[in-house]
């Protein structure tokens, strides 16, 4: 897993083990997300598994090669849908660090906005201060790459820095994995079936 600060650096994130309450937030809530058939279903049903495992504050991407304009879809939770206008209009999407990461690599990344960023780029540095200052103090990005479907990612974020969170997301990794995974194929449903009833 990889991250800029070094809190988590060392940690094997695929090898920690799944607490009961994980276990049962992935049953209760995967066969939902799986069966998901619009945008506002899948939505509704990513936000409580989420939810139930501490996070408020998500973000679904997918790129999208059945729109004729290629517009990535995107599910995201209230408040960072609210920052996703700003970030958009800033054109932050050819900087972001976290994008680049899930675009160009399949492992975890795990950041803070404030730690490991003293080396980079200005406007990169500039970006991860605007996220600071928006609320979003660290997170854990997942790249989705699966077979028959287009990249995408599944970012969570927390108001708390890296080391106060690093535990928390080791131990939540494998159930968001999966979470993230049953999410991208319902998705990639939903924008086939889209295309094909045009």
């Amino acid at each position: 897993t990889k991250t800029p600060p070094d809190q988590c650096a060392a940690a094997h994130l695929s090898d920690q083990p799944w607490a009961d309450r994980e276990l049962h937030v992935l049953d209760q809530h995967r066969k939902p997300i799986a069966a998901a058939s619009t945008r506002r279903g899948l939505r509704r049903d990513k936000i409580h598994p989420s939810q139930d495992l501490g996070f408020e504050m998500w973000l679904y991407a997918s790129e999208n090669p059945y729109s004729p304009l290629a517009m990535p879809a995107t599910l995201a939770s209230g408040q960072t849908a609210r920052w996703l206008i700003k970030y958009l209009m800033k054109g932050y999407q050819d900087i972001d660090p976290v994008v680049l990461h899930c675009r160009n690599e399949n492992e975890p990344l795990l950041w803070d906005a404030k730690a490991g960023w003293e080396n980079a780029d200005a406007k990169v540095q500039k970006f991860m201060t605007d996220v600071s200052k928006h609320g979003f103090g660290s997170g854990l990005a997942l790249p989705l790459k699966h077979p028959g479907t287009p990249d995408g990612m599944l970012s969570l974020t927390s108001e708390q820095s890296l080391d106060v969170e690093c535990k928390r997301y080791e131990e939540l990794l494998p159930s968001l994995t999966r979470i993230g995974a049953t999410a991208h194929e319902a998705m990639h449903q939903i924008l086939k079936n889209s295309k094909s009833s045009h």
